[in-house]
């Protein structure tokens, strides 16, 4: 399908939707030029989509297999307990990587079935911040806005969830190592650090890193409308500083008549882009929500296994308290804007203009 992306909301989605176009798990969009030489040669605009589409399939290929593997090693630790370890305990510390290779599996799995249901995302989105931002000036302050904060959000996803795979992975490849020299009946091939790290890196750092795409391009959405609903709470308590100052007359009234038209207008945009987000980023939320939070259980409750062994404090504390803390972030400062949405909504149902009017 050749459309093309209103500017503005495509500018603050760049690098969410540009990284998922290209690992295959968002439908291309293409530029007039290309649409119309795709007018004429729509069979490149297939190949070009097909070639895409086979990139995610390698992606999740990848992701099973490392889902495969964690499985496999969950099973078989879980089974290996030292007699002074609590088994309940031990079973959570050895199942954050599990929820880690699993969470970018389920929410990936989601976006690649669902090209059509995000296309339409694409498109009741760039409706939305058409018409709930229609002063250019406006509009132009919200995307330089939103626009730096999609990209710090991609540097920072970027550099948090690869610093925490380069911090965690060594000490946790080398402890695969022996259980590989230990043959401990895994049902997985054998394989060295190296491959086995490959492996680890394309079917979890990176589509880990995609999820996080996914997840931002949900909580960038939510900050819109949270943005939008501060707007028009804005213009509404203005409005109603000047109802209680001035005396009302039928010109006055007509006039406030008007003013809450569009202010049901836009806020029934509001309502049906929060609709079009809720179906579309529901089981995506619950997933990631889910995963983060065994994962973040799952280091807490290393923490507590281990705490008094020795030596573990000096060498792995660190390891496991920066693991919990990113795992803590992204369920905790990264939904914030989820909840912003929801007071702001409460604080525009709480205005009212009858009883100021004479109205009961």
């Amino acid at each position: 399908m050749c459309y093309v992306m209103a500017d503005d909301i495509s500018a603050i989605f760049l690098p969410q939707w540009l990284t998922l176009q290209c690992a295959g798990f968002l439908p291309l969009t293409f530029g007039d030029q290309f649409c119309r030489f795709a007018g004429k040669h729509w069979r490149y605009q297939q190949m070009i989509s097909t070639a895409f589409k086979l990139v995610g399939l390698f992606w999740l290929f990848c992701q099973i297999i490392t889902v495969y593997i964690q499985v496999q090693l969950f099973l078989t630790g879980s089974g290996v307990i030292d007699k002074n370890d609590n088994w309940i305990l031990k079973a959570l510390e050895i199942m954050p990587y599990t929820f880690i290779a699993a969470r970018p599996l389920g929410v990936l799995i989601i976006m690649y079935t669902t090209h059509k249901a995000s296309e339409r995302l694409q498109v009741i989105s760039a409706h939305f911040f058409a018409v709930c931002f229609p002063d250019i000036r406006r509009r132009r302050h919200v995307v330089v806005k939103w626009q730096k904060v999609a990209w710090t959000a991609f540097f920072v996803t970027f550099l948090i969830h690869f610093g925490f795979d380069f911090y965690a992975s060594y000490d946790y490849f080398r402890a695969m190592g022996s259980d590989f020299d230990a043959d401990l009946g895994l049902k997985y091939p054998r394989m060295n650090m190296r491959w086995l790290f490959i492996t680890w890196t394309l079917g979890e750092g990176i589509p880990f890193f995609l999820s996080q795409q996914v997840y931002f391009w949900a909580v960038l959405s939510a900050s819109l409308l949270a943005t939008a609903i501060k707007t028009l709470h804005h213009q509404m308590k203005e409005q109603l500083n000047a109802v209680t100052q001035d005396t009302f007359t039928y010109t006055s009234m007509h006039a406030l008549n008007e003013k809450v038209l569009a202010w049901q207008k836009l806020y029934m945009e509001m309502l049906k882009f929060c609709h079009s987000l809720q179906h579309f980023f529901s089981w995506i939320l619950f997933i990631i929500y889910c995963c983060d939070s065994a994962s973040l259980l799952g280091y807490i409750a290393a923490i507590i296994n281990n705490f008094q062994k020795d030596g573990w404090i000096e060498t792995r504390l660190s390891l496991y308290a920066f693991s919990a803390l990113v795992f803590a972030v992204y369920g905790t400062i990264f939904a914030i804007p989820f909840f912003v949405v929801s007071e702001r909504v409460r604080a525009i149902d709480d205005i009212r203009f009858r009883p100021h009017i004479g109205i009961t």
